[in-house]
């Protein structure tokens, strides 16, 4: 079965047509209060999130509800990586309280089963400038949501990750990531989203690559699990 909140995969690079849509949907929506608030006046995340959401066939401002930009890295929500391995005929269920989660997977095309559960106590391990990620805002006023999110991602990664065809936007945090991460970087052409005198912004393909923007995890507040809940990085 279709769904119709999904767009075919896209595979290469969008067409001028795309690209003209999209900065005129950037340069209309980038400072609404309908965008989330770590994307609100960044074209430059918000035409990256545009993108990935085309390699996943999600159509572009449903992207900004689906993704967050945590470590430089566009991660998807749990909502979205459910909705992945749904379409792809996987099944995902299970539960979560303020303690644990539990995810159960099976695989439609080979039957496959994976559980996955993850506790309070074993993400209270992990630190993130050099504090326990569970003393954060987002953490402690919704844990099951959080775990719930954590636990979705590993085991889509582990059970499913061909839904991500391959993405490590999979991995819920730096600390998930396999040491030996291939460092190859491959260059491409920048797009010059600098504001200009009107106001608005230009999509210029630049000669030479621009140098790297702001990595920073802007999410402030509680955004994912949900379409209103928190998010796994945040």
């Amino acid at each position: 079965m279709t769904d119709d909140r999904l767009l075919p995969v896209a595979l290469g690079p969008p067409s001028q047509t795309e690209i003209d849509g999209w900065r005129h949907t950037v340069k209309t929506v980038r400072n609404s209060p309908a965008v989330p608030e770590q994307f609100r006046n960044k074209p430059q995340e918000i035409f990256a999130v545009f993108l990935m959401g085309r390699e996943l066939g999600i159509p572009p401002m449903r992207s900004l509800q689906l993704f967050d930009v945590i470590d430089g890295r566009t991660s998807p929500r749990a909502e979205l990586l459910t909705l992945l391995a749904t379409r792809a005929g996987h099944k995902i269920e299970g539960d979560a309280n303020a303690e644990q989660a539990t995810v159960r997977g099976t695989r439609g095309d080979t039957g496959a089963e994976m559980v996955v559960t993850v506790t309070l106590e074993e993400m209270s391990k992990v630190q993130q400038k050099g504090k326990p990620l569970t003393q954060k805002k987002v953490w402690l006023e919704y844990p099951a949501d959080m775990l719930w999110a954590r636990a979705v991602s590993r085991l889509v990664r582990r059970l499913c990750p061909d839904v991500l065809a391959g993405s490590l936007a999979a991995y819920a945090t730096s600390e998930e990531l396999p040491e030996t991460l291939s460092q190859e970087v491959i260059e491409a052409p920048a797009l010059d989203l600098t504001p200009n005198d009107a106001g608005g912004f230009s999509l210029e393909v630049s000669e030479d690559p621009g140098p790297d923007g702001d990595d920073t995890d802007t999410t402030g507040e509680p955004v994912h699990g949900s379409p209103s809940g928190p998010g796994e990085d945040s």
